[in-house]
């Protein structure tokens, strides 16, 4: 699988698994899923049922299809994934979702049966996404279409 970075570069599959190396992950390629490109939600017809009473829930990680941060439009998960800034890794990144002290909490938006990172959490989606937890907490707000 080709891979090409934010600037254009084509990764060779050495870079690819020093990377995920580096980042504590279990296998040196990125998964076929990866490619896939990070979704915005298009909410102009929707409207937020819970939006001043967002609920904790368990969301599973392959339920979560892209973001509203315009950052990351047209990237692929792998792409987004090598663009993050900072140092952190996969095991610290769990140990950030289950910290229930952090001072804000992955927030989601639910539209039909996707999720999409709608405040912080970006990194930790992400990173958690190629890892080998299937859920994490996340506070959600649910999106349906006017009718």
């Amino acid at each position: 699988m080709k891979l090409i970075d934010r600037d254009g570069n084509v990764l060779t599959k050495e870079q690819i698994a020093d990377f995920l190396k580096s980042k504590r992950f279990e296998y040196d390629e990125f998964p076929q899923w990866s490619q896939r490109e990070v979704l915005k939600p298009d909410l102009s017809n929707c409207i937020a049922v819970n939006e001043m009473n967002p609920q904790l829930r368990q969301v599973y990680f392959n339920l979560v299809a892209g973001t509203t941060h315009d950052s990351y439009n047209g990237l692929s998960w792998a792409q987004m994934l090598l663009s993050l800034s900072g140092t952190l890794d996969l095991k610290k990144v769990y140990e950030l979702l289950d910290d229930d002290k952090i001072k804000e909490p992955v927030r989601l938006i639910k539209l039909n049966d996707q999720y999409f990172v709608s405040g912080d959490g970006n990194h930790r989606v992400c990173i958690g996404k190629f890892g080998w937890r299937s859920s994490f907490p996340a506070l959600v707000t649910d999106w349906v279409a006017k009718f």
